[in-house]
């Protein structure tokens, strides 16, 4: 499983990346940049991305409202912060999939690893879902033209 891991701190980053390889066969890549994330994900394609709140290019707010829902299409977002409960909310209001509390993560690595894993689950049913509404969509549109035709 691919995880982008976007963190300022590169020793949060090493710890995740260590933490989630003892419960996941993984390969990872981080960045500390919100303005890197959009390369990285086409150059990475990750199944999975953590997505820390505080980067050195975005804060809080901007993160979560600029950065969450330009990516939430892409792959599944998890936040891992220790910012407040109102953040919290308004990050799974934009698109995230989950947030934690990094402290939380550390302290249970197993429950994080199977959220990760239900996360990117959740988001490929979703993908098929939505594909399977688009495909009907479009057949329907064109039996409504032929049925248009023979009127």
């Amino acid at each position: 499983m691919r995880i982008l891991i976007v963190e300022d701190n590169r020793a949060d980053a090493y710890m995740f990346t260590e933490l989630l390889s003892h419960f996941l066969e993984i390969e990872a890549d981080t960045t500390p940049l919100a303005s890197e994330i959009n390369r990285k994900i086409t150059t990475f394609r990750p199944h999975a991305i953590l997505l820390d709140l505080t980067l050195e290019d975005s804060k809080s707010h901007e993160t979560i409202d600029r950065v969450i829902p330009a990516i939430a299409d892409k792959a599944p977002v998890l936040v891992l912060t220790s910012q407040t409960a109102e953040e919290v909310g308004h990050s799974i209001e934009r698109g995230a999939i989950a947030v934690f509390e990094k402290i939380e993560a550390v302290q249970q690595p197993e429950k994080f690893s199977r959220a990760i894993v239900s996360a990117v689950a959740e988001f490929a049913q979703r993908q098929t879902t939505t594909y399977k509404v688009k495909k009907a969509q479009a057949s329907l549109l064109h039996c409504e033209g032929i049925l248009n035709a023979q009127q």
